[in-house]
């Protein structure tokens, strides 16, 4: 067993691998527009398949990779370069065969969403990200702005979006790998260990009614965490 850590987002995962074989893992992290490195040797194969977008052609994906993209900190209704961005990831999930994202939190700036009908659904993410190889699974976790309206309104936005995946304030996800074994991700909300959020007139009200008690006990079950809290 591999413990892998997620640097400064609340996102963790754990690696399982056969004695015989040693399974790779790539990791793609997208913010704010960075891109990863490596050579594609698929883009003619790509763009010959009729992706309207521009082919990265410096990336590569590791054979038997479990390939997926990292992002957080986006929702802006489509301004600060986040439109430019969105082809990126999209390029970027051609090139490499990406079959998921992993969003790190702050979905929605400047605070939150109202319900799961709120405007900048639309204005922020389906207009946004509406390419169509981005129309693969995303995995979300919460940030403090997004507490700052009403967080439940993002995992009430799961049943009603096909590719958003928010079943919890905090969930866990198993991936199979390509080869065998599994590749485990915990996703955790870090804005209830935050204490000073809980006199924060913003993020205190919605704060308070999180029960920190099961997520702690993932996160011990975990060992690799994104960005442990200080009481634990």
């Amino acid at each position: 067993m591999v413990d892998l850590r997620l640097a400064s987002y609340p996102v963790c995962f754990r690696l399982r691998r056969s004695s015989t074989r040693i399974l790779r893992l790539t990791l793609l992290l997208l913010l704010s527009g960075i891109g990863s490195i490596a050579q594609n040797k698929n883009y003619k194969k790509e763009a010959s398949s009729g992706h309207p977008s521009g082919i990265i052609k410096e990336l590569e994906a590791i054979p038997a990779s479990l390939s997926f993209l990292v992002m957080g900190d986006w929702g802006r209704h489509g301004e600060s370069h986040q439109r430019k961005v969105a082809e990126q990831m999209s390029n970027a999930t051609v090139g490499l065969d990406a079959t998921f994202n992993v969003i790190t939190g702050d979905n929605f700036y400047p605070k939150g969403v109202a319900s799961e009908w709120d405007p900048s659904w639309k204005i922020s993410f389906e207009e946004v990200y509406n390419q169509h190889p981005l129309y693969d699974d995303w995995y979300v976790v919460l940030g403090n702005h997004d507490y700052i309206s009403n967080p439940d309104a993002e995992i009430a936005y799961s049943k009603i979006s096909a590719r958003w995946h928010m079943p919890s304030r905090y969930f866990n996800k198993v991936m199979l790998l390509k080869h065998g074994g599994t590749a485990e991700f915990f996703f955790i909300d870090t804005s209830p260990f935050q204490s000073d959020y809980y006199t924060s007139d913003e993020y205190g009200p919605n704060v308070k009614l999180t029960d920190t008690a099961a997520q702690k006990n993932g996160w011990k079950k975990s060992s690799a965490t994104a960005k442990p809290p200080g009481n634990l």
